[in-house]
């Protein structure tokens, strides 16, 4: 017999997608780009980008984390002169991450 616990943790199950294990996206090791690995996430995934020069402008879509895997040392973003870098969407209350790669416009 199903209680009232089992019929809350289902429609939470059902109504909170958030809760969902998150997935994370490698760059280049599952996406070629950057801006691919973006694409293929959904909110709360990650985007991890490995050491390396990446010539590609970036749309970062509110509740997009993107890391690089060796820091800004390593892992670098050239917009090779085409315009912005990086574009991210912010929202006050869910920060977004754009952590560790320097970027060249």
């Amino acid at each position: 017999m199903r209680g009232p616990t089992t019929c809350v943790l289902f429609i939470l199950a059902m109504c909170c997608p958030a809760m969902a294990q998150a997935s994370t996206w490698q760059v280049p090791a599952h996406c070629p780009t950057i801006q691919a690995g973006v694409d293929s996430a959904s909110v709360g995934d990650s985007v991890l980008v490995g050491p390396g020069t990446y010539t590609e402008r970036v749309n970062i879509p509110r509740g997009g984390v993107v890391r690089s895997v060796a820091g800004a040392d390593s892992t670098t973003i050239d917009a090779a002169g085409l315009g912005t870098t990086v574009k991210v969407r912010v929202e006050t209350d869910k920060p977004e991450a754009m952590d560790g790669s320097q970027t060249i416009v």
